[in-house]
C-alpha cells in the first residue's frame, strides 16, 4: 500500500505547490480564496475531506477505495491480472491492519504513534472527552475495546481506514469485474445523488452493474442486524425502478474472512489463490477447488485454512491450519479427510444467478 499511497501524497503535493504559486503570484485568485474559506459552514465542508475523530475512518476508506475504484480501475482494463492481484493483496493488507485492535501492544503504540507524527486536526472534532478516551484505549483490555458498541472501538477504528469494510468492498468489486457479469460502475465514494424537484436525495447501492441492457444495484451487507440498509435501498428502487440485489462476502457474517480463534486473527488469501483468481473466473475456480497438500507452497504456507472441529463436541470454525496442526484430534480428522485443508475461498451471496 506504501507505494500506492505515496503517488497520491505526490499528487496532492503537486496540486498545493501549483495552488501556492498562484497564491504569491495572482492577486485575483488570492482573493477569491479568500472569499471562498470566508463562506459560511466552510470549514465544515472541510472537514470531511479530514477531521479528527469518529467518522474520520469513512474519509481515510474512501480516499483507498477511490486510489482502487477510480484510478487504477482505468489501467485495470488494460492488465486485468495485475490489477486483481494489487487489490487482493491489498485486501491482506487491511485485514493485518484491523487484527491491530485486538492486539493491546500493537494498539497502543499505534496510537501513541499517530499522535506524535504531527497530523493536522488529529484530535478535531465535537466530542470534549476524545482526548480522555484516546488515552484510555491505548492500555484498555481488549474487553473494553472489542466490539463495534464499545465506546472505546470507536477510537482506535477512527484511526484506521475503515479496512475490514474497505476490504469486503473491494473483494466485491473485483469479483464483479472478474465474472464478467456485465458493465461495473462502482459507488463506492458516492454517497448521495440528487433528487429531482422536492423528492429529495438518494443514497445509492455500492454498485451498478449494467447487463443486457438491464442495470442492477448491489448493495454490500444489509448493515445492523441484517435490515439496516433495506429501507434504503426500497427507496433507491421506488425511485429508480433499478432493482437492488444485497450481496454478502464469505456469508453468513458479510466478512474479508474468518478470524481464527485461536490467534485472533484473519485468515488470509493465499499466493496460491490470488494468482488463480487473477488468471480466471473466481467464481470457477471455487467450483474446481484448490488441494492444499499438492501444493508446491503447502509446508511453508501460513494461510491454509481448517475448517472443522478441534475437539470431539466443539464448533466447526475455520482456523489457521498452523495454529492447530499439533491438536491430535484434528491431525486425525485431516488424515481421513484432506478436503478439511483449503485455501482460504472468497463467496459473495447474491449473486448465483449471474454466475450461470
Amino acid at each position: 500500500m506504501d507505494k500506492l499511497l505515496e503517488k497520491f501524497e505526490a499528487s496532492v503535493k503537486h496540486l498545493k505547490l501549483v495552488d501556492k504559486f498562484f497564491l504569491n503570484n495572482d492577486l485575483t485568485y488570492r482573493l477569491i480564496r479568500d472569499t471562498m474559506i470566508s463562506l459560511p459552514n466552510f470549514e465544515k465542508f472541510a472537514s470531511d475531506l479530514y477531521h479528527g475523530q469518529d467518522g474520520r475512518q469513512m474519509i481515510l476508506g474512501d480516499l483507498i477505495e477511490y486510489i482502487i475504484t477510480g484510478r487504477l480501475f482505468y489501467r485495470g482494463f488494460e492488465n486485468r491480472e495485475i490489477f486483481s492481484k494489487i487489490i487482493l493483496y491489498l485486501v491482506n493488507q487491511l485485514m493485518l491492519q484491523e487484527n491491530v485492535i485486538r492486539n493491546p501492544n500493537l494498539r497502543k503504540a499505534i496510537l501513541e504513534y499517530l499522535e506524535k507524527s504531527n497530523l493536522s486536526d488529529f484530535f478535531s472534532g465535537g466530542d470534549e472527552k476524545w482526548k480522555d478516551k484516546y488515552e484510555r484505549c491505548k492500555i484498555a483490555p481488549n474487553e473494553e475495546v472489542v466490539g463495534a458498541r464499545k465506546p472505546l472501538y470507536r477510537v482506535i477504528d477512527s484511526v484506521m481506514p475503515k479496512s475490514l469494510g474497505a476490504a469486503t468492498e473491494l473483494l466485491v468489486f473485483i469479483y464483479l469485474v472478474n465474472g464478467g457479469f456485465g458493465h461495473v460502475i462502482p459507488l463506492l465514494t458516492v454517497q448521495r445523488l440528487s433528487g429531482i424537484r422536492d423528492e429529495g436525495e438518494l443514497i445509492p447501492p455500492d454498485f451498478l452493474l449494467i447487463r443486457e441492457g438491464k442495470i442492477f444495484g448491489f448493495e454490500v451487507g444489509a448493515g445492523p442486524q441484517g435490515y439496516g440498509k433495506i429501507s434504503q435501498s426500497n427507496r433507491f428502487v421506488e425511485k429508480t425502478s433499478i432493482p437492488v440485489v444485497t450481496l454478502n462476502v464469505n456469508p453468513p457474517g458479510n466478512n474479508a474472512s474468518y478470524r481464527c480463534p485461536e490467534c485472533n486473527k484473519w485468515i488470509l488469501y493465499c499466493d496460491r489463490i490470488i494468482n488463480e483468481y487473477s488468471t480466471r473466473r473466481i467464481y470457477e475456480v471455487n467450483k474446481t477447488g484448490i488441494e492444499c497438500q499438492s501444493c508446491p507452497s503447502f509446508n511453508g504456507c501460513q494461510n491454509i485454512m481448517f475448517y472443522g472441529r478441534v475437539e470431539p463436541k466443539g464448533d466447526v470454525r475455520h482456523y489457521h491450519y498452523r495454529c492447530v496442526e499439533s491438536n491430535s484430534y484434528v491431525v486425525g480428522v485431516v488424515q481421513n479427510n484432506r478436503e478439511k485443508l483449503t485455501p482460504l475461498y472468497l463467496t459473495v451471496q447474491g449473486l448465483e444467478t449471474f454466475e450461470k
